[in-house]
């Protein structure tokens, strides 16, 4: 068993314990069906202070994206995902498959889009 393998494992070990049910709308908004993905969320330093050449971040902005496992769902840009009802993602940037896994930036959805979708609880 190589590392690709043991990486692998691991990788559907973590997606196996961390998963969250979540509904899937395609691209035209078409319902198509349930999936499970991961949620993570990092901190980008934004902006520089007036005055400074040091490039010290102004603020810090919260940056989520959502992990799928690639043998269940091939994610593709502009896709919607909806883990609640408060809590839906459109998935904007694709980063490179890894192993067996796939990260997307996504972009959370207003509350006035999320009305009248369907949440995990419903499927």
């Amino acid at each position: 068993m190589g590392i690709a393998d043991i990486q692998n494992r691991a990788r559907q070990g973590l997606h196996d314990t961390m998963k969250r049910p979540a509904v899937l709308y395609d691209k035209s908004g078409v319902l198509v069906g349930l999936v499970h993905v991961r949620r993570t969320t990092d901190i980008k330093a934004v902006g520089d202070l007036s005055g400074t050449n040091l490039s010290y971040a102004e603020v810090q902005e919260p940056v989520s994206s959502l992990i799928f496992l690639i043998a269940e769902h091939q994610p593709a840009r502009a896709e919607m995902v909806i883990l609640s009802a408060a809590e839906g993602y459109y998935l904007d940037t694709l980063d490179p498959v890894d192993g067996i896994t796939q990260s997307v930036k996504v972009s959370r959805m207003s509350e006035d889009e999320l009305g009248g979708k369907t949440t995990p609880e419903d499927l």
